[in-house]
């Protein structure tokens, strides 16, 4: 699922810490791994600053708390915009 992921989109991945197959850690890590310029954020409703911290030290661009989810908005029409603006 990752390596489809990586080959057919080039924008960002938006990571839930808990998922069936992987969790959203290890899934940022084998992405950035096969493409280290992809852009990843982590949600969970989790608030725990151990994994806030493992998460932007994986390479995660943010961390999101479900509860705050109005934050992703502004973060991905920054995102378009610098990409845009390359």
């Amino acid at each position: 699922m990752v390596v489809m992921l990586c080959l057919f989109t080039k924008n960002i991945a938006i990571l839930d810490l808990t998922m069936p197959i992987m969790n959203g850690l290890d899934a940022l890590k084998d992405i950035l791994t096969f493409d280290q310029k992809s852009k990843g954020i982590i949600c969970s409703a989790m608030r725990q600053k151990s994994l806030i911290i493992d998460s932007l030290q994986i390479g995660a661009k943010d961390f999101i708390v479900k509860s705050c989810l109005k934050q992703l908005i502004p973060y991905l029409n920054k995102f378009y915009v610098l990409r845009t603006s390359l």
